[in-house]
């Protein structure tokens, strides 16, 4: 496996880690049934591994950017479409009600993050399309499902009663 594609498992081991602990610590608190020991243990384990893995995420979309193994537009898309497609599309599979003070605490970066997401996808459609300057690739496809996805699921989270 060449390093680039190594770098590239690593961003997204570490995202996935990222977002896994980031939906699991408000999730945890509003499903209903959850004892009150595994409520514990994931917040006791999400508290220190949200700023850790977003540290390191950041680190390694830098360090893929610096030595030319992403590019920035790629990088863009890393730091701020997987949280904003995961924690509304989360709302939406356990029943989370957003009105929640503790959860706005976690939507209001991934509204963020869909503001900026969309801000990717607008450039990534006129780079392929308007100015011919980068191909549209399935992997920028697949990237572009995920910013609609968060889309989606926002709309759906603001349609619901």
């Amino acid at each position: 496996m060449d390093n680039n594609r190594r770098h590239g498992t690593h961003i997204g081991t570490v995202a996935v880690i990222f977002v896994a602990s980031s939906v699991a610590l408000p999730t945890c608190f509003y499903v209903q049934g959850l004892n009150v020991w595994p409520r514990t243990i994931i917040a006791f384990l999400s508290l220190p591994v949200i700023p850790l893995s977003f540290i390191a995420l950041v680190a390694l979309v830098v360090q893929g950017v610096r030595t030319r193994r992403i590019e920035r537009m790629e990088a863009w898309w890393w730091l701020s479409a997987p949280y904003a497609a995961a924690l509304p599309f989360s709302f939406i599979v356990f029943n989370l009600r957003t009105g929640e003070e503790t959860i706005a605490l976690f939507a209001i970066p991934a509204c963020a993050g869909t503001v900026s997401s969309v801000g990717w996808m607008l450039t990534t459609l006129y780079r392929a399309t308007i100015s011919k300057r980068a191909p549209m690739n399935l992997r920028n496809l697949a990237m572009t499902g995920v910013v609609l996805l968060a889309c989606a699921s926002w709309a759906v989270l603001a349609l619901a009663p």
